[in-house]
This record gives C-alpha cells, structure tokens and sequence, in this order.
C-alpha cells in the first residue's frame, strides 16, 4: 500500500515539489525543484515524469537519473523553464524482495521497521561534507546558515556525470517506508516522523499527518511525502 501528497506549505507563493506513485509500475519517486519564477516546478515535473517513462522503457533507474539530468540541463539552455534550473530526487522501486532507493541532493527515505527508525539515504549537500569532515556535528548541522545548499541536483549546469546515491533495503512485513522533500526533515525532529508513522494505520494517514505537522512546525517550504507500508513480501 501507498500514498503520497504535497502542499504549498506556509510561506512560498509556488509548490517547486513533484511526486509520482505509480502502483502498476512499482515506482514512488519525490522531487523537490529549485530555481525560481516556477522553474524549478518544471524541473521537478520532468524528473519525475521522464524518469518514470524511461524505466518504463527498460533503462535502469540509475541511467535514467542521468539521462534526465541532461535532459533538464538542455531545457533550461532551450527555455523551457529557466537556466540552472533544477531538481532533487529521491525513488524506490523494487527488485525481488528488495527496495532499491536511489537520490540526488537532500530529498530523503527513511525506513521503519519494528522499534527501529532510520535515515537510509545520505544528503549530497554542503553540511553533510561538513558532517563527515568532522568540522560539525548533526546538531549544528541543523542550525547552519547553509544547510540547504546542495551538492548534486538534476540539471545542475556545472555536473557533467551525477553522483547518484543507492542503497537496498531488504523488505520485511511490517516495514514502512516514507520518501519526502526538505520540507518536511527541515521542519520535524526525526523522532517526530517515526511517531506519526508508527501511530498511522494507513500510509494516507501518515502521509497527511506528517504534511499538517510540517505546517504547524512553521511551513517554511514546500512539503511533500509518499509513504509505502509493506504487509507481505
């Protein structure tokens, strides 16, 4: 089972955010787009939309990811959008009894299983470096005056080859699984997440709470999630 949803959230004029859930294809993807004046909506609207129709096609998601990301590069140069427009990515799809999540930039995937919460993804961004360096610890990260620049998007005119982030998970009954944009990590401790998602009966249910809960924590950007709840494998 499966759900995902967006939302404007509190302060921003437009919602940069896209989403897919694909059921018959066994494909979720989130992407959360920058660049202004609604371009970064476009290139969020065709990371999702062409990486979706290409693994239709049989290309694998990593190849995919790639190819799109010149493909929203040669947009902007051509106007369709804006110039250096582009977009995050996270995506799951699965493989036999595995989830594969791929991601670009700071789009997340968290996995709950039983009493255990956990961040599968690693953010390709300026703090994470700082994080991994040693020069800051998560909590300062936290409160960075740069915590949101990235180091990876989709489109980024500087980035001739991606650094596409994997990992597999291997799915058990029970698992619940939520991909989303900053809007919502930036704006809910994890153990806020992990207690939405283990009190929802449904992923509409977490989905929606933890939306609503972003808000009300300040809606600084825009919010979108997709849950996925495992009951067999």
């Amino acid at each position: 089972m499966s759900y995902g949803n967006t939302h404007i959230g509190m302060r921003r004029k437009v919602n940069e955010d896209s989403f897919l859930v694909d059921e018959s294809q066994e494909l979720w993807i989130v992407a959360d787009g920058m660049g202004g004046h609604a371009a970064g909506d476009v290139a969020s609207k065709l990371a999702c939309q062409n990486v979706s129709e290409l693994i239709k096609s049989g290309c694998q998601a990593e190849d995919a990811i790639g190819r799109v990301h010149q493909q929203i590069r040669k947009a902007g140069e051509e106007d369709i959008g804006q110039y250096q427009m582009g977009t995050t990515l996270v995506l799951a799809k699965p493989t036999q009894s595995h989830l594969d999540i791929f991601w670009v930039g700071d789009s997340r995937a968290y996995l709950m299983r039983e009493n255990r919460f956990e961040q599968v993804t690693k953010d390709h961004s300026l703090v994470q470096k700082m994080i991994d360096n040693h020069l800051i610890n998560e909590q300062e990260a936290k409160k960075h005056p740069k915590r949101n620049v990235i180091s990876q998007c989709l489109g980024a005119a500087n980035i001739d080859a991606l650094d596409v982030g994997n990992t597999q998970i291997l799915m058990r009954a029970g698992d619940r699984v939520i991909l989303c944009s900053d809007g919502l990590h930036g704006e809910l401790e994890a153990e806020h997440i992990e207690s939405i998602l283990s009190d929802a009966e449904a992923p509409k249910d977490a989905v929606e709470q933890l939306i609503l809960s972003a808000n009300q924590s300040g809606g600084a950007d825009n919010v979108t999630v997709i849950a996925i709840f495992t009951d067999e494998v």
